[in-house]
Formats: C-alpha cells, sequence, structure tokens
C-alpha cells in the first residue's frame, strides 16, 4: 500500500499525473480498470486477484483521487484546494465534508464551506467560505 501510494503522489506532484491516470485506467492487466472489467466490485487483496476479494491494500487510488484529481487537501496551513489537470479528462467532480471541486473542461468551480487556500491555473490564494469560478 505504501509503495503504490508513494508511487502515484510521486509522480502526480512532479507533472506526471497522465501516466498514474492511464495506469489507473488501462484495462489491462495489471490495473484497476482491469479489475473493473474483470468484474470485480471490490478491491483484491492481491494483482493477480487470487487471494481476497475484500481488501484495502490498493484503497490509495480513493486518495489520489480525492488530493490530486479532485485537488482536496489538508496541510499543516489548512484545507488546499489545487486540482491538477488530466489531458484525457474533461469531467470532475469531487465532494467531501461540503468542499466541492467540479471540473469541467477548463473551467473549476470550487464551493467551501470554510476558509481555504485555491491554487487553480494563475490563482493561488486564500478564500472564505462560497462558491468560485476558475479558469485551468
Amino acid at each position: 500500500v505504501e509503495s503504490t501510494l508513494r508511487m502515484f503522489v510521486t509522480l502526480s506532484e512532479n507533472g506526471y499525473m497522465d501516466y498514474v491516470y492511464k495506469a489507473v485506467t488501462n484495462e489491462t492487466y495489471p490495473s484497476y480498470a482491469y479489475w473493473v472489467k474483470s468484474g470485480l466490485t471490490t478491491l483484491p487483496e492481491d494483482w493477480d486477484m487470487s487471494q481476497s476479494q475484500n481488501h484495502q491494500s490498493f484503497s490509495v487510488i480513493n486518495y489520489w483521487l480525492y488530493c490530486y484529481v479532485g485537488g482536496i487537501r489538508y496541510t499543516d496551513d489548512g484545507l488546499l484546494i489545487e486540482p491538477v489537470k488530466i489531458t484525457d479528462v474533461d469531467y470532475v467532480k469531487v465532494t467531501h465534508k461540503g468542499i466541492e471541486v467540479e471540473r469541467n473542461k477548463d473551467e473549476v468551480k470550487v464551493t467551501l464551506p470554510s476558509k481555504a487556500r485555491v491554487k487553480i491555473g494563475e490563482t493561488d490564494k486564500e478564500f472564505d467560505a462560497g462558491t468560485y469560478m476558475f479558469s485551468f
């Protein structure tokens, strides 16, 4: 789990988000999409699907989706909204505890229940609770 998470985070934070996205959505073995295509509705314990079919070892995909695709992260300084743009993805909607990040092509709508720093496109500043529009 830890090594997969580190790989996803390291690639995402160094400009290789598209590679992580392709690794996740590629329908050939091994990938999350391969599991879905194979009919799995829960996460297996290992890539070859020979062990437990109700396991959290690969649930780091959830962390990656929320923290990088959706951009919702809690830091030592507070809430940070910093979604990363993926070339092959036109629409994203992520919600968590009243926070909503919705991207449609190059437009991003962010709803904040409290103060947060937002880093999207040319914007990098703190916003109060409310709904805001940004361009990627």
